[in-house]
C-alpha cells in the first residue's frame, strides 16, 4: 500500500502516544513533565540499550496545532535523539 502525500485521517480529541529516545533519563524525565505540565499523561520507561533509553508518553491531544507543538518541544530537550 502506498500513501504518497496523504496524510492520515486523526480525529481529535484522541489518546496521542510520543516515543522519546536519549539519554539521562532523570534530565529527559524531568523536561518532559515540564513540557506537559499539568495536563493528564501517562510516562512510562520503554526499552535501554547501552547509553540510550527510549520513554513512552501518552497524553490526549486536541489538535493537530498541539500534536505538533508537543513533538517540536520534545525534539528541542537536550540529549534526545529522537521522537517517533
Amino acid at each position: 500500500m502506498e500513501f504518497g502525500d496523504q496524510r492520515p485521517d486523526i480525529d481529535y480529541p484522541c489518546s496521542w502516544e510520543f516515543r522519546v529516545i536519549g539519554s539521562g533519563r532523570d534530565h529527559l524525565m524531568v523536561s518532559i513533565q515540564a513540557i506537559v505540565g499539568n495536563r493528564a499523561h501517562k510516562l512510562v520507561d520503554g526499552h535501554r540499550k547501552g547509553k540510550w533509553l527510549s520513554l513512552g508518553l501518552t497524553m490526549t491531544v486536541h489538535d493537530e496545532a498541539e500534536r505538533n507543538s508537543i513533538y517540536v518541544a520534545l525534539k528541542e530537550i537536550t540529549g534526545v535523539k529522537m521522537v517517533l
